[in-house]
């Protein structure tokens, strides 16, 4: 996909999105079994008889002392700070050689780190998994942990901060796909790398009992649709600009 037809989709991806997220919310709000099978399907079952049981679905989630997971969850989780000061670094060469709102790539690379900054950081770090009461897979009592099950977007949670829904990481991944787009034909190595990891994060914090499932795929999703939203939040400003260039030129 070329740049700028990702940035002329950027309507229909929103839309998109948006439509999946809801469709996704009300699936598991009306299912909510669905994101205890499978968090059932990554953790160690009690012995036949163990009294430790008592009602509950299993001690942990194997994954959490994986030496080999851990190390991968590490990469993942410092990548896409890494990618932010990848794209930070380019856009100062790129304003070096060449004036900034002349150049496309210098303006979709600031997009995405404001993209960044805004969903996953600040949207979802900053209010959704503060506030959103959900605890963890391995912090409910039915995989091993004190706290009560509650749904998603339930809000009523035992969670008082840090929470399960929705997934910091897959939004962060999801916002990866976005990068991995406008950096396609300059860094292509890069790009199949990034898309690789974006499809990689949500199942490995699901796997570790990190999150459920509907909290990754919600995260995926928020983080998947902020560039596309930042482009359209940025339209205008865009075409104003140009308005100036042309009128000086």
């Amino acid at each position: 996909m070329i740049i700028a037809e990702y940035e002329r989709m950027a309507l229909p991806y929103t839309l998109l999105a948006m439509v999946a997220s809801t469709v996704t919310l009300g699936v598991f709000q009306a299912f909510p079994g669905l994101d205890l099978a499978t968090a059932k399907l990554f953790c160690h079952a009690y012995a036949v008889g163990d009294l430790a049981a008592q009602g509950r679905y299993c001690p942990g989630f194997p994954a959490q002392v994986d030496l080999r997971v851990m190390a991968i969850r590490k990469i993942l989780f410092f990548l896409p700070p890494l990618v932010v000061a990848f794209l930070a670094l380019d856009m100062i060469y790129r304003w070096a050689i060449t004036p900034p709102w002349l150049c496309r790539g210098f303006r979709l690379e600031a997009l995405a780190i404001i993209a960044y900054l805004v969903v996953p950081i600040g949207v979802v770090n900053g209010i959704f998994k503060e506030y959103s009461g959900r605890p963890r897979p391995y912090e409910t009592h039915l995989f091993g942990g004190d706290l009560n099950f509650a749904s998603v977007a339930d809000f009523s949670g035992a969670c008082t901060g840090n929470c399960s829904f929705i997934s910091g990481e897959a939004a962060a991944a999801g916002w990866l796909l976005g990068v991995a787009v406008i950096l396609q034909a300059r860094r292509p190595v890069l790009s199949r790398i990034l898309i690789a990891a974006a499809a990689v994060t949500p199942v490995l914090r699901v796997a570790m009992g990190g999150h459920y499932l509907s909290d990754a795929l919600l995260g995926w999703l928020a983080g998947a649709v902020s560039l596309p939203l930042m482009m359209l939040c940025a339209a205008p400003l865009k075409g104003a600009l140009m308005q100036v260039i042309k009128s000086r030129t």
